[in-house]
């Protein structure tokens, strides 16, 4: 989840146009021309008040109700990075280089103040080891997988179940169990206990306190920065159904419509980590500056792509669905 090369821990900024992709996630040689060769599904109405099902939407605006995209974030600014490293998402491997990624890695400097991401109360605050499991099994980590972390129930519901934050790799912790926090309070420090290579936090959004398979991407569940927005997709085959592991590149679009790469990722892989159930996402693009960009997925048979126009304050989404080969 969190083996972090020391060489990655690392840059908390953005990624930035020109950078190199992610190893399994290269762009094709060519820029794809503007027009889409997804598929135009017929647009859905959303019902309810959850969030709005991806398939069938055409690519624009969606609607995620609270809790999505109103947590705070894990630090408070003054000079520390507010951004997750893009080379490692929720739902990846980094391109191959680590273990499947339960949650999103902020790299700060050891002893950096880490946050509450919203108010609750404390249900864990100490070292993840055989009396308390809340990483991998401890038959594989025997130092206790997250070594010291803070888990924080939040009177927040999502299908009926509360919502827990989890912080992990702690060097310090500043709260006790059962303490109530309000959000923003400062609840331990960056460190590198457990299972990391560098002082970074590893944030995870679950709906079981230690359950390791319970988790939800944190991109959702995190409000926007100022002028930026994100971008929420499914690349799924011609019945609709979810494709796993497959590259997915970012480019962004100047005013005349020209192509730079910005970044990538690879769509969730089955079983492990688990899409929203009404939403049914397989990959999330954060913290986007507000503009056009186009999605790209490299699913085998030629590039699928769609053009998505990226709303300060919100979430945008698409299909990309392969069509049935002729």
């Amino acid at each position: 989840m969190c083996l972090i090369a020391a060489a990655l821990v690392w840059s908390s900024a953005p990624a930035r146009r020109g950078a190199a992709p992610l190893a399994t996630a290269r762009p094709s040689p060519r820029i794809p021309a503007a027009t889409a060769t997804a598929a135009t599904p017929t647009p859905t109405a959303a019902t309810g008040s959850g969030p709005q099902r991806l398939q069938g939407a055409t690519p624009g605006p969606i609607r995620l109700a609270a809790p999505l995209l109103t947590l705070g974030r894990p630090f408070a600014g003054d000079g520390l990075g507010l951004k997750a490293a893009p080379s490692y998402p929720y739902g990846t491997t980094g391109g191959g280089a680590y273990i499947l990624h339960h949650g999103l890695d902020f790299g700060n400097p050891q002893g950096s103040p880490v946050r509450a991401v919203a108010a609750g109360e404390v249900v864990f605050a100490g070292i993840d080891s055989d009396g308390e499991v809340y990483g991998a099994s401890n038959e594989r980590f025997p130092e206790g997988f997250y070594g010291r972390l803070v888990v924080i129930r939040h009177p927040l519901l999502l299908d009926g179940q509360p919502l827990y934050s989890l912080y992990g790799h702690l060097s310090r912790l500043r709260v006790a169990r059962r303490q109530h926090v309000k959000a923003g309070d400062a609840i331990g420090a960056v460190g590198m206990a457990g299972i990391a290579l560098g002082p970074h936090l590893h944030l995870e959004i679950r709906d079981h306190a230690q359950d390791y398979g319970r988790t939800y991407n944190p991109d959702l569940f995190l409000a926007p920065l100022a002028g930026e927005g994100l971008i929420v997709g499914r690349v799924s085959d011609p019945a609709g159904k979810t494709m796993p592991k497959v590259a997915v590149n970012l480019f962004k679009l100047d005013d005349k419509g020209k192509a730079g790469w910005w970044t990538a990722t690879a769509t969730y892989p089955d079983g492990p980590v688990r899409p929203l159930p009404e939403l049914d996402e397989n990959f999330v693009l954060s913290d986007l500056p507000a503009g056009r960009y186009r999605v790209v997925a490299n699913a085998g048979g030629g590039p699928i792509q769609a053009d998505v126009t990226v709303v300060a304050g919100k979430a945008s989404g698409v299909e990309l669905r392969r069509k049935v080969s002729p």
